[in-house]
């Protein structure tokens, strides 16, 4: 009788670690795929929820061919990486006033690749991706466009990567963002564009006492944008939000850069062109500052300098 029970559990075990064990590595996902195979490359599955339960926390997703991967909200809630092969558009599309993409899981470290991420145009979605919880979210060659809310909005204090990608046609009211970074996050932008929305271009913003969420965007440009294209932003008297702009270009904009919300908002200019807007910097109450490393040029705006007063830093 013992012997028959050790063996059933000797059994058990071995059933438990071939459920772990079964999962891939890397799966795949084609147009030509089917949502009953096994993800495999003989075999792809049809669209990323079967990949993501295949795939093991840590694995990577790689979309083969052009189509559209999602029919819903693709939730991700371990650590994986997306990415289409060279040549491939792998479309993810927000739809039915939902997200295209929520990253859900505590502690997950997500990174998508060479993705377009769009709304339908015929039962619009909401917002492109939503990070609620997580470690980390890096964007690279990814195209956000026509999204009716946020393209990236982060709301944990993970760390965000946004790399050669172009966000355009973002947002449909003046609250709306290309990038929010909020609740203790820390985002750096590189190489990226952002185009087009009634809101903020890049928004940084805290609402909790002691809490600092902060940005830097670097070799990048932010254009027509009918509210601000870069905004640092506290909404607690006690909050802190930090955004360093370098070497990029702010224009078209009814403000280009603003702070608002006391000396916890914060702003550093580097070998910035700030062009054509109708405010190249607009301060609003409580005394934000914005340090200026006066290589900047800030020029053929409406008006230069709102409500406030550039303060200058010395190169070190």
């Amino acid at each position: 009788m013992l012997r028959n029970i050790a063996r059933l559990l000797v059994l058990l075990c071995l059933v438990a670690a071939g459920g772990a064990y079964g999962q891939l590595f890397r799966a795949y996902v084609s147009a030509s795929g089917s949502d009953a195979n096994p993800c495999t490359l003989a075999l792809p599955c049809r669209l990323l929820p079967a990949a993501l339960n295949a795939v093991a926390s840590g694995g990577e997703i790689w979309i083969l061919d052009s189509a559209n991967f999602n029919s819903g909200t693709v939730n991700i809630g371990k650590s994986v990486s997306v990415l289409a092969l060279p040549g491939a558009v792998g479309s993810v599309v927000a739809v039915g006033g939902a997200d295209a993409i929520n990253v859900t899981g505590v502690g997950t470290k997500v990174a998508l690749r060479d993705l377009v991420i769009a709304s339908n145009a015929i039962s619009p979605g909401s917002s492109g991706i939503v990070m609620s919880n997580g470690a980390a979210l890096s964007v690279d060659r990814c195209l956000f466009s026509n999204l009716p809310h946020n393209g990236i909005d982060i709301e944990t204090a993970a760390v965000l990567h946004v790399g050669d990608s172009l966000l355009r046609n973002i947002g449909s009211n003046d609250q709306d963002s290309a990038i929010r970074v909020a609740a203790g996050a820390k985002g750096e932008i590189l190489d990226t564009k952002i185009d087009g929305t009634p809101g903020f271009g890049l928004l940084v913003t805290s609402g909790t006492a002691g809490v600092t969420s902060r940005a830097s965007m670097v070799s990048s440009k932010i254009a027509n944008t009918a509210n601000c294209a870069a905004f640092s932003y506290t909404a607690n008297a006690s909050a802190f939000t930090v955004i360093n702009v370098a070497h990029s270009a702010i224009s078209n904009s009814v403000a280009g850069l603003c702070v608002q919300g006391g000396t916890g908002a914060t702003a550093t200019l580097d070998d910035v062109v700030v062009h054509g807007n109708a405010y190249g910097v607009y301060f609003v109450t409580g005394g934000p500052v914005v340090k200026s490393f006066g290589n900047n040029a800030i020029s053929d705006n409406g008006t230069a300098v709102a409500f406030g007063t550039l303060t200058p830093v010395g190169l070190q």
